[in-house]
């Protein structure tokens, strides 16, 4: 007994002295000081040389962040590092940066891969699959067209977060709600050019000077502020005084339109401008073939189902109003007739709260919660409607509509596959909305009724 009871104790012995020089260090360990982490990759075409294209590296400037944070007026320190090379595939232009670099390029934090529009049109093959198949890539990254070039996105400021790859993700995460998810991954688009229906889209984003377009309750807005002007000018010096103002500001807005400028040292200048989203593209296999408009996103993501919760915005007449769309649920039937026509049944029902209304008669409540039932209906409908006529119109099935009928009926799908762009071309949509009108908010009438209707 005694016997074991020293075997145990040695045995004990021996595994701490083991791991006490197991935990001692890291033998491969890497210096944050040693690497640099890209966080944004641009790929663009080479206009005068087909077969090459220019691939734009984006990583943080730590040394601006923290000049700046510490007080030390890192203001003339550009908050990136741009390194970019031309070559003939995106590994051997990585190689090649690393080369003339200090430190070694570190891509497995990349947090947005941008294409731009004229590299789209060529096919994004190759970049797909050097994506998917190098081991320091991750297949999550986000993937977005550049309304022009990638390195044109790259090199600018943005506010809050100064990088655009960091922009990026975090606009595609807070439109959610507006749009609906719009975020597509490295391994979404592979994956979604590789089944029968072959089509997938890319959210665009463009570099601007000037805030978007307005939403409609703004101009609504605007439009009664503009006609109360022209009813309390009484002059036609008046009316120039106005138009003269008018004519300064917009002067104003023209001067202020070239983006926000700051002086770096060298006498360069880094601009500060805004990045939007301006619609989706639309690829056929790798090529991009066309695009939706943002009025057409919304459309797209009902006929995926993917929307729980977004808001409209609605013209009811000369009024205006702001919903809120919940608990949305879908249907979706998929099916060939006798003469292989392909039917598609899209059903949404979603309840719907009301957060702002003005212009509308809410005199009687029934008779307005009709007209907002009847509002939004209509509203869904023709987003639907829009976005259906768009991709019929390039043949591209970003709705996974073929791939329901691969799945469900492969037989039919055989029966159709080798002339199935003009099938979906020609397929007969079916929708119904149910949308019930659950919340008209705090109030059962407007406070700015009685103003409204007499200025109206």
């Amino acid at each position: 007994m005694s016997a074991v009871k020293l075997v145990l104790k040695v045995f004990f012995l021996v595994s701490f002295v083991l791991m006490t020089l197991l935990l001692g260090g890291c033998w491969d360990n890497i210096e944050l000081n040693s690497i640099s982490i890209v966080s944004g990759i641009g790929v663009d075409a080479v206009p005068d040389n087909p077969r090459k294209l220019h691939v734009t590296l984006q990583s943080a400037n730590v040394k601006a962040f923290s000049t700046s944070a510490g007080g030390g007026g890192g203001g003339d320190e550009l908050p990136f590092i741009l390194n970019e090379q031309q070559s003939i595939s995106i590994t051997d232009a990585i190689t090649a940066i690393d080369r003339r670099t200090s430190r070694a390029l570190f891509t497995h934090h990349n947090q947005v891969v941008i294409f731009g529009k004229d590299y789209c049109k060529n096919g994004v093959q190759s970049a797909i699959d050097t994506f998917m198949r190098e081991d320091e890539m991750r297949v999550e990254t986000s993937l977005v067209v550049a309304d022009g070039t990638a390195r044109d996105m790259l090199s600018i400021k943005v506010e809050p977060e100064k990088l655009a790859s960091q922009w990026i993700p975090r606009m595609q995460e807070t439109i959610s709600f507006n749009i609906g998810k719009i975020d597509v991954s490295v391994l979404d688009f592979s994956s979604s050019i590789l089944k029968p229906s072959a089509a997938a889209v890319l959210p665009i984003i463009k570099v601007v000077s000037t805030p978007f377009e307005e939403n409609q309750l703004e101009k609504a807005v605007k439009e009664t502020e503009n006609k109360q002007q022209t009813t309390e000018s009484q002059s036609e010096e008046g009316q120039k005084q106005e138009e003269g103002g008018e004519g300064q500001q917009e002067t104003k807005k023209d001067e202020a339109g070239g983006g926000k400028k700051e002086e770096k040292k060298g006498g360069g200048e880094a601009e500060t401008k805004d990045l939007c989203l301006t619609g989706l593209a639309v690829f056929k296999e790798p090529y991009l073939v066309g695009e939706l408009d943002i009025e057409q996103i919304r459309g797209y993501r009902w006929l995926k189902g993917d929307v729980n919760a977004t808001g409209l915005e609605l013209n009811v007449g000369e009024g205006a109003a702001n919903i809120n769309i919940s608990n949305a649920r879908f249907k979706k039937k998929v099916r060939l007739d006798e003469n292989n026509k392909l039917i598609v049944d899209f059903t949404v029902e979603a309840d719907a709260a009301i957060q702002e209304s003005f212009g509308i008669d809410d005199s009687e409540p029934k008779q307005y919660v009709e007209v907002i039932t009847k509002a939004v209906n209509e509203k869904i409908k023709s987003e639907i409607e829009s976005c259906v006529t768009k991709a019929k119109e390039l043949k591209a099935d970003i709705f996974g509509i073929l791939n329901a009928l691969y799945e469900k009926q492969p037989t039919k799908y055989k029966a159709i596959k080798e002339n199935k762009d003009e099938v979906f071309a020609s397929f007969e949509m079916n929708t119904d909305i149910k949308i019930t009108v659950q919340d008209t908010g705090k109030l059962r009438k407007s406070v700015v009724e009685k103003w409204w209707n007499d200025e109206h």
